[in-house]
């Protein structure tokens, strides 16, 4: 499992309030680091306009593979920039004020983001996506001064999904930090459905199917970005702070990602019960007579899903087997990683069932005895149950 350095340090989203800049800042000048610190970008921005000046969509829409925006769609945001962006100034001199070099930034960075939607061979991808990042850096310093970006700092509790990606238990903000309402709502619709969750697949993830990189987060990490639009209807009243109609922030990015992976973990446990098992949801409520209905146990014993406290106590609860191989990364900082049984399915008797601790299996992975969580060595490997 990779190391997530975020979880050593004060991991915050950026979050715009919105809040009206006050007009005195409309005079302030922005500190000598900003223009050093940002050469890049202001050297970039007037060669935008020179490209933007010439950008015409006729290749585009005589280019049979690359289209992949609406006519319409294009047209309409060609014509809108041109109309509003080409009176910003592209020359981020020192002597413009904190709001006009605000402005920029904002207007020639999504005339970029357009360019490369009609033509990808005008920059490498990574680099697309770098410079794109470094705009919305900018809007972040900026952001601090003017007082319109707030840092939403997460909890250092986080789950590491099946597939190793990160997400924090942030205990507020709907769905995108509370997991437990989510479980409880999947769960309940598990527990009386009428038909297959295999043959209705697309329809029992509900909204989240709307937007495709909902169900194929893959696309998400190819593009380098997540919409505006998903992200909205992902982290519902959480306002991230916006560039475009794109986030490139690499923090709201994994956020996100970790909220659509934790939610396929959840759902392809439901598929595996209802391919596996006699009985789908009298095998789930045994889960959940041996959780006793929470909702972390089962996600680290039936999802192989896995919990991290970076605070006080470095410690890991996990139900993965592998775990001295798959957390040799975390055990060399100093973490203890917790064993709990794993809840497996049974292909042979299609049912559920907790796994023997006692097992062949269990003793070649885990040697360590059980002993008091005050004796703990640091990292190590041990088989005491630790409250979730």
């Amino acid at each position: 499992m990779r190391y997530y350095t975020e979880i050593e340090n004060n991991f915050f989203i950026p979050v715009n309030d919105r809040k009206r800049i006050n007009h005195e800042l409309d005079g302030s000048k922005l500190p000598k680091w900003f223009y050093e610190k940002y050469q890049e970008l202001i050297h970039l921005i007037p060669k935008i306009k020179e490209m933007f000046l010439n950008v015409s969509l006729d290749g585009y829409y005589n280019s049979k593979n690359n289209r992949q925006y609406d006519k319409g769609y294009l047209e309409f945001l060609f014509q809108k920039y041109k109309k509003e962006y080409l009176k910003v100034s592209s020359d981020l001199k020192e002597d413009l004020t904190l709001l006009e070099i605000k402005n920029s930034i904002w207007c020639w960075g999504n005339i970029l983001d357009f360019i490369f939607m009609i033509d990808h061979t005008l920059f490498e991808k990574d680099d697309f996506i770098d410079t794109m990042q470094l705009f919305n850096s900018a809007l972040m310093d900026i952001g601090e001064m003017d007082g319109s970006l707030q840092k939403a700092y997460l909890r250092n509790q986080w789950l590491l999904t099946s597939r190793g990606y990160l997400y924090n238990m942030r205990s507020t903000a709907h769905e995108a930090g509370d997991y437990n309402s989510y479980y409880q709502e999947k769960a309940e619709w598990f527990l009386t459905k009428k038909e297959s969750y295999i043959c209705r697949k697309n329809k029992t993830l509900g909204k989240i199917d709307l937007f495709p990189e909902f169900s194929n987060p893959s696309i998400i990490l190819e593009h380098g970005y997540i919409t505006e639009n998903s992200l909205d209807l992902l982290l519902h009243y959480i306002d991230y702070y916006p560039f475009n109609g794109k986030i490139y922030d690499s923090k709201t990015i994994m956020t996100a990602m970790g909220i659509i992976e934790l939610r396929r973990d959840l759902m392809d446990f439901f598929e595996e019960l209802d391919l596996h098992t006699v009985s789908p949801k009298d095998s789930f409520r045994r889960v959940i007579e041996i959780t006793n209905g929470n909702y972390l146990d089962t996600l680290i014993r039936c999802c192989h899903v896995s919990k991290i406290t970076s605070s006080p106590y470095k410690t890991i609860v996990t139900s993965r087997l592998t775990a001295k191989d798959d957390f040799s990364e975390y055990l060399e900082k100093g973490y203890n990683v917790c064993f709990v049984p794993p809840i497996i399915i049974s292909k042979e008797t299609g049912t559920v069932e907790e796994l023997n601790m006692d097992s062949p299996i269990v003793r070649a992975y885990i040697n360590n005895e059980v002993i008091c969580e005050s004796e703990l060595e640091r990292g190590k490997v041990y088989t005491n149950h630790l409250k979730f």
